[in-house]
């Protein structure tokens, strides 16, 4: 990433513990809602998730974080999973306090089957990049059917 005044190198902002909080918040989710689910292994390809069923049916769920509260990217690098759970934590910068009284505290999360974000997501211009998923605020309208979806998580298992 460069800098958009003087185009340096910026370097990259360290976002691995929220990106763990973020499992760890969607697994208590999952657990609350009453589905059998268990944190994958680190480094696990395609998935972080793992929701079972009774019966011995299983579903992997990916989990995507958007950290700040003017986000509005999610990055893809593969489709392997059978849910996405995109987790908007709405943060602020350091120091800040929130100016827009519409941006909620608590995390939204939006449960989406991962074929369907594949047809939603474009191609980054470098393949090397993956897919792209815009969610800028005038977008919102568009992901609010998927807003704690976690029923139908629970329905296909």
């Amino acid at each position: 990433m460069h800098c958009w005044i003087c185009k340096s190198e910026m370097p990259k902002i360290d976002t691995t513990l929220e990106a763990l909080g973020a499992e760890f918040f969607v697994l208590g989710k999952l657990l609350l809602h009453g589905i059998s689910a268990y944190k994958a292994y680190d480094r696990q390809r395609g998935y972080d998730l793992v929701c079972a069923s009774n019966t011995g049916k299983s579903l992997t769920i990916q989990v995507k974080t958007l950290f700040w509260a003017k986000g509005n990217q999610f990055s893809f690098t593969n489709f392997e999973s059978d849910f996405t759970v995109l987790v908007r934590q709405n943060r602020v910068d350091t120091g800040k306090r929130i100016a827009d009284r519409n941006i909620p505290i608590e995390p939204q999360c939006f449960v989406i089957r991962t074929s369907d974000v594949k047809r939603m997501s474009t191609a980054s211009k470098q393949k090397s990049r993956g897919h792209k998923l815009s969610m800028k605020p005038n977008e919102l309208p568009m992901f609010e059917p998927y807003k704690d979806k976690w029923k139908v998580i629970s329905a296909n298992l």
